[in-house]
């Protein structure tokens, strides 16, 4: 509806999508409500719906609706705030009055984070149009492609956008999600946040990760959980190193069998 809107009346612009200059200097704090409704272009209204029913709806049922619904919404909020943050900061740097008058518009940091809730879902999944790229390698990928339209158009507002629906989307999941019987979050190896990155640079990103957990440790819940049954020998820290790991995951097995060994005699070799 915003989009045809926008398309009989273009002066509207102001009005809907998020300007920094017009939120901050004349008070349009409306606009974070109503960018992502608003888009530009018809080609960015058919992503919005490819989007949603591709990986929206699976969300949706795994979730429900409530749960869902409290997820775009705080992937807005960050967007929308990350975004007129980041337009500011240029600002200040660069002295560049150009960014406080690009719009922020679309649904593109949604879009990102409900690719993030489909890699904690279904990382697995294949995407039907490229049978070898899966769900787990879509957010880093739009990620790096916005970063790359930004530098080169000098246009920093696709890769605000994208970067702020992936990182508030993974730390709400990560973290804050809430589950049954009061646990929160998801304290799987396979989310953490450096697995979202190449295996050769998962050791700087796992550093990075420990010591931003470190700094924001009084945030985090005490209770996580997973969105699928774990093992006993995953619970182990979510920022440790994959040596680490191992040997934790060893030792816990070596410890399993040494006491069921009396009970049930000589356990069969590994096949």
């Amino acid at each position: 509806m915003l989009y045809a809107v926008g398309a009989a009346f273009p002066h509207w612009d102001t009005y809907l999508a998020l300007i920094p200059s017009y939120a901050v200097g004349a008070g349009y704090l409306w606009t974070l409500l109503t960018f992502f409704l608003y888009h530009g272009h018809a080609h960015d209204l058919l992503f919005s719906v490819v989007f949603l029913y591709v990986f929206g709806s699976y969300a949706e049922k795994v979730w429900g609706r409530i749960e869902y619904c409290k997820f775009i919404a705080i992937a807005v909020a960050a967007t929308g705030v990350g975004s007129l943050l980041t337009h500011l900061l240029i600002f200040m740097l660069w002295q560049d009055y150009f960014v406080l008058y690009e719009p922020v518009r679309g649904f593109q940091g949604v879009a990102m984070a409900l690719i993030t809730a489909n890699k904690q879902l279904r990382a697995d999944y294949s995407v039907s149009w490229l049978p070898v790229l899966r769900v787990k390698h879509l957010p880093l990928l739009l990620v790096a492609v916005s970063l790359a339209r930004s530098i080169l158009a000098w246009n920093w507002t696709n890769f605000s956008m994208s970067m702020f629906g992936w990182l508030s989307s993974w730390v709400y999941l990560r973290w804050f999600q809430p589950h049954g019987d009061g646990l929160q979050g998801d304290n799987t190896d396979e989310f953490n946040f450096s697995y979202f990155f190449p295996e050769t640079l998962q050791p700087g990103v796992l550093s990075a990760t420990r010591t931003m957990r470190t700094l924001c440790c009084f945030w985090v819940p005490k209770k996580s959980s997973s969105s699928a049954p774990r093992p006993l020998t995953s619970i182990v820290s979510v920022l440790d190193a994959p040596g680490d790991v191992d040997r934790r995951r060893a030792l816990a097995l070596q410890a399993l069998d040494d006491r069921l060994g009396p009970a049930s005699g000589p356990s069969p070799l590994p096949t």
